[in-house]
């Protein structure tokens, strides 16, 4: 019995490749792409489609032996074979795994089950979260000299070295506002410093 029972028709191909055919060769034209799908050629065309052949020949390319394969069907039926292979291949490695050997697998059992009847994989265990403090370590030992850089174009009048410690003193000693996303809460605060170091315009009028 034919393992691949079935083949896939790529609709806006068969439209395309069958447009300027007759109802009658479109017909004989499918008869005999079946004909090859379960016999893996067309041997002998039938006498039925004698009329049509003339047409539909140029579909199919002679392989010897009065032989005929549509080479484009040819190419999916070996890649069929090739999935199916290795499913088969995988079903035994699951019966061995199982049982010991192909051989003592039970009467009724499929080997493409016995994929699905593999051990199943052991979810991976969650880590535990890292601490607040840890994490704030973490990220201030993070920053890299070209965030630096960065930060010192952005806020020239502000001293990072003093605003960066201040920043994580100020995170470390406030768990209760816990903040998800420090770079973005590092950023806010020396924009904050570097409003503070600008000149106040209404000094000159006060002194």
């Amino acid at each position: 019995m034919n393992s691949l029972p079935w083949f896939p028709m790529f609709a806006k191909d068969w439209l395309v490749s069958t447009m300027e055919m007759s109802n009658e060769e479109k017909g004989a034209y499918i008869d005999l792409l079946c004909m090859q799908w379960e016999n893996g050629y067309v041997s002998r065309v039938p006498s039925r489609y004698a009329s049509e052949w003339g047409v539909l020949k140029s579909k199919f390319k002679s392989v010897g032996d009065g032989k005929f394969v549509n080479e484009r069907l040819h190419e999916i039926r070996l890649e069929k074979e090739d999935i199916l292979e290795k499913q088969q291949l995988g079903g035994k490695k699951g019966a061995k795994k199982r049982y010991g050997s192909p051989d003592r697998i039970p009467s009724g059992y499929s080997e493409s089950e016995s994929e699905l009847e593999e051990e199943p994989k052991k979810e991976k265990k969650k880590s535990a979260p890292k601490p607040y403090k840890t994490r704030v370590d973490d990220f201030f030992q993070s920053i890299e000299a070209s965030d630096l850089e960065v930060f010192k174009e952005a806020y020239p009048n502000v001293d990072l070295d003093i605003e960066i410690r201040k920043a994580k003193a100020w995170l470390i000693s406030n768990p209760g506002n816990a903040k998800k996303d420090f770079m973005k809460f590092l950023n806010n605060w020396l924009a904050r410093a570097m409003d503070k170091s600008k000149p106040d315009p209404m000094s000159a009028f006060r002194d």
